[in-house]
């Protein structure tokens, strides 16, 4: 603890944890991991998917491109989702 007052001042201190609050370090590399587990389960099925395409898009708004789905779309391909599940399951 005295080596970080010598190198960091109160004020930096408490900048990194605003930041830190806001978003935490650890969960980026959680995302990494899970998008690599994800890209190595759709090559085993034969799909190539962007390594970028399965990394969350912290500062992007989906809802302002042009093919944002509907809540309509949304929630009819849910209930499309659900329903398969439900069928396979019985």
């Amino acid at each position: 603890m005295a080596e970080l007052k010598e190198r960091m001042s109160y004020p930096e201190f408490q900048k990194w944890q605003a930041f830190y609050a806001h978003e935490p370090l650890g969960e980026k590399r959680l995302d990494r991991a899970v998008a690599l587990i994800v890209k190595m389960m759709t090559a085993q099925a034969g799909k190539d998917i962007e390594f970028d395409k399965l990394l969350p898009q912290y500062w992007h708004d989906p809802r302002q491109e042009e093919n944002y789905p509907t809540p309509e779309e949304l929630a009819a391909k849910a209930k499309a989702i659900f329903g398969a599940i439900r069928n396979n399951a019985t």
